[in-house]
């Protein structure tokens, strides 16, 4: 609902909705664009010694600090929306606020907004490879989308920003990081340096070093424009002006001392794009496109900020009478100044059309020779650089020829042995293990912060299931099942565990976390064994920050273990390959691993036909691991259950629940008494035994697909749309609200409109990935066709899935450097066209992120907070259930039994009846309801009701005693015994 315009003289009527994280993320957001990956070549030009730079660049520091306290405390003193405008008008009057005002509407916000999106532009057009005659839409369309984006409101606008700065910073230190830890190449060969002094005095030159440093620096002002926004200014105003400021001190500095670790002083005076140099020479060509993404990203950021604080002066001014009084309208619903983001943004267009400075020739391509060389010798050359980089030292003599069999100039080595491939170099020790660390951090940090979630200590449905086994085998008691009746294998994990850290929920989840980032590295292995260090790396970062696997680490569920041996079997299988004298005992083990991994989700034994088909002559040996790995579990239950069941019981049930024709129906069903309903209808067919149970549900499901094949075929289709969409589907448990608990998940793990990322991402450029390389890796190929198979045969949840993920990053990393360096036009767009295909397959349609857990969930949590005599909180959550869900019949029958043993009977009573509207068929409501009946004296209403809870669920014993009790005829009443006649008294 739109708002009226302010009065003049009047505050604007801003809610305060922008938290601490926010207003930091403006500050830092407006410093950071692209000047640290710039200014420090002109530093250099000035300060030839890294020491004198770097103390620069702390200066600059501090004297920002110094502004910055300033700032602050006139901010927490005037905390209205405006800012600098608001201080101006305060201490000198509405002349010079309105010149400020005037200067910042017409001049200042306009051409720094333009001006930066057209930096973005270049470098955005650079990093997907559009021509340079597209740059101009690309800083109009960057404009255009982030003012729409500030209209739909202010946390659309917050939220962006918090998005990007974050990104922004992870990426800038991520260059560090690499910096520091990753070998570097020299100089390319034949490259000249500039002098790297312009010969100034040292006084001249450090002032002269000091004005782009300052430029770097600006921007710490901004976040006090929308004062009149910040939730409690009085503590977070100073917290994020100061503490953003020092954030951007220490990770300029940081950055410096990284671009001196890799580049000579020289170099750096003499490389203008020092950052994209710096890239270049830790990764080569991959370096420098990577870096003009993160100068995209950063500069987008930069250009979102000015968006979103500059209106707020236009606004203010108006509200004051100095400006036109229309400016001052708000968007009451939005809380967005609408009309001065209009008024700011067709400046900004107008002003992007004034012509700008033209980036230097380097900008785009480093410097002549560091792009894509297509002549033998730049290819000889950077072959070159690159085994340098390669672990054996940049000074290793080696001879290369060109092999003219090969097309395009591909390069063998020599002395290389005829039929056999040279092995591709595996990332470093001290990569992988960054790439570990960041990956463990991500996944600390998250589990952590999911500990103020009440399911944390309080798992439902299957990862309680799950828990209570472990805590049973944990005690001595065993397994509970007599035949499994899911894959144990998670559930002996846990307990081990807990036999050793004790009963808590926090270790399984830490060591859940060492696994996922231990899945990282065998990512970047894998990857980098199928198609070179740089696809593993990316892969591996990319499996380190990929939302649903950060939540399933998270989560008492199989997803963690199963991917780690999976991905085990599949590098030992590789492994095997490679080390012909090792490879009876690699095959071996890597049977045993996807063995273990079956043990854990059973769909992961299709990977054991794929490794065979690999393995060729030692398929046996394979095959021989994995039936040892599952041998243990088959003898259990033919041990205690006196059958046949190689693994779990389940899988039956599960075809059918994927194959039949109510199939959102029966993936829908709640779990509780109609999931023991649906279960428990082979023994009412009088089908007895585990096993025969089993074959009765896919039997059924074979009888639908050969009784409806159009509608078994329009199933798949669907199932496959499903697997391919970029919504994550949940399991009984809703995934998306855990985002509200967790800070990573919120950067990690979102939906808009048109990207529901990642998987939405992933999924296209990974089969966009397998189409063009599956060739080159038919072992992965096989795998992800193998277990996407498997998902499909049976139904299609998020943590089915996500096993996938990995791979698919793999094949994604190739894909792109496939695109960017080595395809041709016509293949280069076939590929762009399918992927964009996918990409609207996967996104289009697949509606918002739910906000909160969903009934099952919360009535899961409910009965288990019962059970642990926590009856309030119990309440609440069956409450909660039914707000979402007012014909869950369970948490009706559950608040009538509370409120029944209170002595709230006609509450109770209300209760049942309630269930028994929502499910006529509820067995359990209709016998709570027959014993108020019969507390009441109505013996014949009591009984009518047990008859009928029987008849639903033969095997309820309280219903079957009742009925008999009621039916016996009544015992005659006892008689009084017969008493003595006494003897006449005598008169007194």
């Amino acid at each position: 609902m739109a708002g009226p315009a302010v009065s003049p003289g009047g505050e604007p009527p801003l809610k305060r909705q922008i938290g601490l994280y926010a207003a930091t993320a403006i500050t830092v957001g407006s410093i950071i664009g692209s000047g640290i990956f710039r200014s420090p070549h002109s530093v250099a030009q000035e300060l030839t010694r890294p020491g004198w730079a770097l103390l620069a660049w702390v200066l600059g520091g501090v004297l920002s600090l110094c502004g910055s306290l300033a700032l602050a405390e006139m901010a927490v003193t005037h905390s209205r929306t405006g800012g600098l405008y608001v201080f101006i008008r305060e201490s000198f009057g509405n002349r010079l606020a309105f010149i400020f005002g005037w200067a910042s509407l017409w001049v200042i916000k306009p051409t720094v907004i333009a001006s930066i999106a057209s930096v973005f532009a270049t470098y955005f057009c650079q990093a997907v490879g559009l021509p340079k005659g597209t740059e101009f839409f690309a800083g109009f369309g960057a404009i255009a989308l982030l003012t729409f984006v500030n209209l739909l409101g202010v946390k659309q606008g917050t939220g962006t920003q918090t998005v990007l700065t974050t990104t922004k910073v992870l990426g800038i230190l991520a260059l560090c990081a690499a910096a520091f830890l990753l070998p570097h190449a020299g100089a390319p060969a034949g490259a000249s340096l500039a002098g790297p002094s312009r010969g100034h005095p040292f006084l001249l030159a450090f002032a002269f070093a000091m004005i782009p440093i300052f430029f770097a620096y600006d921007g710490w002002t901004d976040s006090t424009y929308v004062g009149g926004e910040i939730v409690n200014p009085v503590r977070n105003f100073p917290i994020a002006i100061l503490g953003g400021t020092v954030l951007v001190v220490l990770v300029y500095v940081i950055t410096n001392v990284a671009y001196y670790s890799v580049l000579s002083p020289g170099e750096i005076a003499s490389y203008e794009a020092v950052g994209a140099e710096t890239m270049r020479r830790i990764l080569g060509d991959w370096g420098g496109r990577a870096l003009a993404v993160l100068v995209a990203v950063s500069t987008f950021g930069t250009v979102n900020a000015s968006i979103l604080t500059g209106p707020r002066v236009t606004l203010a001014m108006a509200a004051d009478g100095l400006f036109w009084k229309r400016a001052a309208h708000v968007n009451v619903e939005r809380g967005t100044p609408d009309v001065a983001l209009w008024i700011q943004g067709a400046l900004a267009h107008r002003a992007s059309r004034l012509p700008h400075p033209a980036l230097p020739a380097d900008a785009p391509r480093l410097h002549p020779g560091h792009g894509r060389d297509r002549g033998e010798r730049s290819q000889l050359e950077r072959m070159a650089r690159r085994r340098g980089r390669s672990g054996r030292g940049a000074g290793a003599s080696f001879l290369l020829h060109l092999d003219s069999k090969t097309p395009r100039g591909r390069l063998k080595r020599a002395g290389t042995l005829p039929g056999r491939a040279k092995t591709p170099a595996a990332p470093s020790s001290r990569s992988l293990w960054v790439l570990f660390a960041v990956a463990l951090l991500v996944r600390i940090v998250h589990v952590l912060a999911m500990r103020a979630s009440p399911f944390f200590t309080n798992p439902v449905i299957d990862a309680a299931t799950y828990d209570d086994a472990a805590r049973a085998i944990a005690a001595g008691h065993g397994h509970p099942d007599v035949i499994f009746w899911q894959p144990p294998g998670y559930s002996y994990f846990l307990a081990f565990i807990y036999s050793v850290a004790g009963p808590g929920y926090l270790a399984p989840r830490i060591a859940q976390a060492l696994l996922g980032a231990g899945s990282a590295v065998l990512t970047a292995w894998i990857g980098a064994r199928s198609f070179g260090r740089g696809v593993g790396l990316f892969a591996g970062y990319g499996v380190a920050l990929y939302g649903m696997l950060v939540y399933y680490d998270g989560e008492l569920l199989t997803p963690t273990l199963t991917i780690a041996l999976q991905l085990a079997a599949i590098a030992l299988a590789l492994m095997a390959r490679e080390h012909p004298r090792r490879e009876g005992l690699l095959w071996g083990s890597s049977g045993l691993c996807i063995g273990l991994a079956s043990v854990v989700t059973a769909p992961s034994l299709v990977i054991a036909a794929a490794l065979a088909v690999y393995a060729r002559r030692r398929a046996w040996v394979l095959l021989l691991g994995t039936a040892l790995a599952i041998l243990p579990v088959t003898l259990r239950n033919l041990n205690r259950g006196g059958e046949f069941v190689p693994i779990s019981w389940n899988a039956g049930i599960n075809l059918y629940i994927g194959n039949n024709p109510r199939y959102d129906e029966t993936v829908a069903i709640r779990p509780d008494l109609q999931w023991k309903y649906f279960v428990q209808e082979p023994r009412r067919a009088g089908i007895r035994g585990a096993g025969p149970a089993s074959s009765y549900f896919a039997a059924r499901a074979l009888s639908y697909a050969a009784s409806d094949p159009l509608g078994f075929a329009r199933l798949q289709a669907k199932k496959l749309y499903l697997l391919l969409a970029g919504n994550e589907i949940p399991r009984n448990q809703e995934i998306y609200p855990a985002r509200s608990y967790s800070p990573v998940l919120r950067l990690l793990l979102w939906k808009i409109p048109g990207l529901a990322f990642p998987f939405g991402l992933l999924m296209p450029l990974g089969i966009a990935g397998l189409a063009v390389a599956g060739r080159r890796a038919p072992l992965l190929a096989a795998v992800v066709l193998a277990y996407a198979a498997a998902v499909l045969a049976f139904f299609i949840t998020a943590r089915y899935r996500v096993p996938l993920v990995p791979l698919l990053a793999i094949f994604s990393a190739e894909g792109v450097r496939w695109w960017l360096r080595d395809a041709k036009l016509l293949a280069r767009a076939a590929s762009l066209a399918g992927a964009i295909a996918l990409f609207l397959l996967g996104n289009l349609g697949q509606g918002p992120m739910p906000r909160e857990m969903n009934a099952d969930a919360e009535y899961s949590l409910g009965t288990r907070l019962l059970r642990e005599g926590r009856v309030e909180e119990a309440i609440e959550r069956f409450h909660s259930a039914l707000g979402k869900n007012s014909r869950y019949a369970e948490a009706w029958v559950n608040l009538g039994v509370i409120e029944a043993t209170r002595g709230a009977t006609g509450e109770a009573d209300r209760s049942f009846q309630s269930a028994l509207l929502a499910d006529p068929e509820n067995a359990l409501a209709l016998t709570n309801l027959a014993v108020l009946r019969e507390k009441a004296g109505d013996g014949s209403a009591a009984l009518a009701l047990y008859e009928r809870a029987l008849a639903i669920d033969p095997t309820d014993e309280t219903a079957r005693r009742k009925v008999a009790e009621l039916k016996a005829p009544p015992e005659p009443p006892p008689q009084a015994p017969l008493q003595d006649p006494q003897p006449p008294r005598s008169k007194p």
